[in-house]
């Protein structure tokens, strides 16, 4: 019986190989399903066939990826050495460009994902691995900074101070800054506020750990400035609950932008936890509307962030 199981298994791995030989698209997925499902069931049993997958250039890149992000519910230091080696693989190890962008991009989502779902990852980064995402962080553009930064909350096995600090430094920076926005920013100051948003939310997947070297800034920064504002809302995100009036203040301030008053919406549910509750149901009635300049849509932006945060509190406990 358990000989038959093993054939009938191996056959179910062999068809959604040969199903992502295919150049269709929808087939090609299709067996992603299939291998999804194998992987679920039988772990890292069969990680050197979907290695073998994996880097045949030949396929799709969109399988390829949806192949590797398929890894991350797997339970294994094998699964997260084989991540770790994807997301820093070298060019011509995955095939094209592009491909290479999406397989590596995978890999890199699905150690965020791992980090983020209570799958500790058990390798720490290496020295050179380490410092590559660092060098991203002081130097990168906002959008790599920051998933270099997700990248080193998911690796806790590494000391705190190397990973968090950083990623401080340049919340402190880009707020001082206007100008070191990077390419992908205009001169808006709504979304100047957004990239700010990006750079104190990330604390939330650092969590705990980030809280002191938060904190030690916070000290060395002027009172009532700008930098403070920042500062505590990236606390909140970290789940600092003894900032958390303070960061209900900036959600409840008219003079502050819609954008800065979603974000501390943002920051007060994480740092207030099912606390945060009650004022969640009063800031889902709030009338503010925004109109799209690209749209010409009329949203409720406050309200609409607020009943997301209910939401995510009423189901888990906790906002993500």
């Amino acid at each position: 019986m358990a000989e038959a199981l093993y054939r009938a298994r191996e056959t179910t791995l062999e068809k959604g190989s040969q199903i992502g030989d295919s150049s269709n698209l929808a087939e090609q997925l299709e067996s992603v399903k299939i291998i999804e499902s194998e992987l679920l069931r039988r772990g890292t049993e069969i990680l050197p066939a979907v290695e073998r997958m994996l880097w045949d250039s030949t396929r799709l890149d969109l399988y390829r990826a949806r192949l590797i992000f398929s890894l991350k519910e797997i339970d294994g230091v094998e699964i997260d050495q084989f991540l770790v080696r994807v997301s820093f693989a070298d060019h011509g190890s995955v095939g094209a460009a592009q491909g290479r962008l999406d397989v590596i991009g995978a890999a890199r989502n699905a150690l965020i994902w791992r980090g983020t779902h209570g799958k500790s990852i058990g390798v720490p980064l290496s020295p050179e691995h380490l410092n590559t995402l660092l060098v991203t962080v002081r130097e990168g553009n906002n959008s790599d900074a920051m998933n270099a930064a997700a990248l080193l909350a998911a690796f806790t096995e590494n000391i705190p101070e190397t990973r968090i600090k950083p990623v401080v430094e340049r919340l402190i920076r880009v707020q001082e800054d206007h100008s070191d926005m990077g390419a992908d920013v205009t001169s808006s100051i709504s979304n100047y506020d957004k990239i700010l948003g990006m750079h104190v939310g990330i604390f939330q997947s650092f969590g705990v750990a980030a809280q002191p070297y938060l904190r030690e800034a916070l000290i060395d920064s002027e009172v009532g400035g700008e930098a403070a504002k920042w500062l505590t809302l990236a606390l909140g995100f970290a789940g600092d609950r003894s900032v958390a009036e303070d960061v209900r203040a900036i959600a409840n301030n008219p003079n502050e932008t819609v954008e800065v008053r979603c974000i501390a919406i943002g920051s007060y549910s994480a740092a207030a936890g099912t606390d945060a509750l009650p004022q969640l149901e009063e800031w889902k009635k709030d009338t503010t509307i925004v109109v799209s300049e690209m749209h010409g849509w009329e949203t409720r932006p406050i309200a609409l962030t607020a009943n997301e945060k209910w939401l995510q509190l009423r189901q888990f406990g906790e906002t993500r």
